[in-house]
């Protein structure tokens, strides 16, 4: 009887750890995607003075960079 509580014991530590290797990872996941990405250059607003990426800039006739076409406009009427 002895025998039997004691195997049964073992095996459901053994069962427990192997369902803990399965669920935890065993080496450290990727970076996100996001991180892979290249840094890209912030510029300012000339009318409100946001910062934002250049990629999202909208210009004047004179090369000025606005976060959106609203603020280009407003800051053409000044």
């Amino acid at each position: 009887m002895k025998f039997l509580l004691w195997a049964g014991l073992i095996a459901a530590v053994i069962w427990v750890l192997r369902s803990k290797k399965k669920s935890s990872p065993a080496a450290p996941s990727p970076a996100p995607s996001s991180a892979k990405r290249e840094i890209e250059v912030m510029l300012r607003c000339a009318d409100c003075g946001t910062h934002f990426p250049a990629s999202e800039a909208v210009f004047d006739a004179s090369n000025t960079a606005y976060c959106s076409s609203e603020h280009r406009q407003r800051h053409a009427v000044h």
